[in-house]
């Protein structure tokens, strides 16, 4: 059911007062972790884009600020995760064979973790 103008007045209204509460919050949440200024202000501006779009999933209010830091938490890797590996050389001033053994490595670090549940799945299936 589509919103009238005033409950859409009243929705933007109140994810702008989430928007500029929590933005600050998360470009200091990357900012703390090292990212460039520019990259951390895109991640953070993913972030609240994600909880704008995603905001009707939440089921318990209580755990937004979980649920918030959740998003935040994974936006890195989605962000990254568009990017080849020579976008993501150049923007870490790193040379391109350096980024693919870092993501090889880690996938094979993952591959322990998820190797169980895909057999679990292929069980189940």
């Amino acid at each position: 059911m589509p919103l009238d103008n005033l409950q859409q007045t009243a929705v933007e209204g109140s994810f702008a007062k989430l928007f500029n509460t929590f933005t600050m919050q998360r470009l200091a949440f990357f900012r703390a972790r090292r990212y460039h200024p520019d990259d951390a202000e895109d991640l953070a501006q993913e972030v609240m884009l994600k909880v704008y779009l995603k905001i009707s999933q939440l089921r318990d209010h209580e755990r937004f600020r979980a649920w918030l830091f959740t998003i935040a938490s994974n936006a890195p890797s989605e962000h990254y995760e568009r990017w080849d590996y020579h976008e993501i050389a150049a923007a870490n001033n790193l040379p391109i064979g350096t980024v693919q053994w870092r993501a090889f490595n880690a996938k094979k670090k993952l591959d322990r973790h998820l190797k169980p549940s895909r057999e679990r799945l292929r069980e189940a299936a």
